[in-house]
């Protein structure tokens, strides 16, 4: 088995947000609605570990709740990490935060 097939990465499909009053979070049970900060058509966003990856829309194949991705976001010197994971929130509710760049041989070169 080569070491790339070794590491395993957590994917979190995002549908939305929402910011409740402990008491009422406390009062929810089986059956309750909760509204998430998006419309229907809003695409869902796809986290690998705390990474903003890829965009997607949900879809139902008989019992199984399935992400189609329609978009795929490319390495930035900007990472979109989880709301929950800073405070300083962009437009999109993720958080905007600069990417550490390498350097070294194996570093990726930028052209000018």
């Amino acid at each position: 088995m080569r070491e790339m097939d070794k590491i395993r990465v957590t994917l979190v499909a995002v549908l939305g947000e929402n910011i409740m009053p402990l008491h009422q979070l406390l009062r929810i049970s089986r059956g309750s609605v909760i509204a998430l900060n998006r419309d229907e058509n809003d695409l869902v966003r796809l986290y690998a570990g705390d990474v903003k990856v890829a965009l997607g829309n949900l879809e139902i194949d008989r019992d199984k709740v399935l992400l189609r991705l329609v978009k795929l976001l490319s390495p930035s010197p900007v990472i979109y990490r989880r709301p929950d994971t800073h405070d300083i929130k962009t437009p999109e509710g993720a958080q905007a935060v600069e990417a550490k760049q390498s350097t070294g041989p194996d570093a990726p070169h930028q052209a000018d």
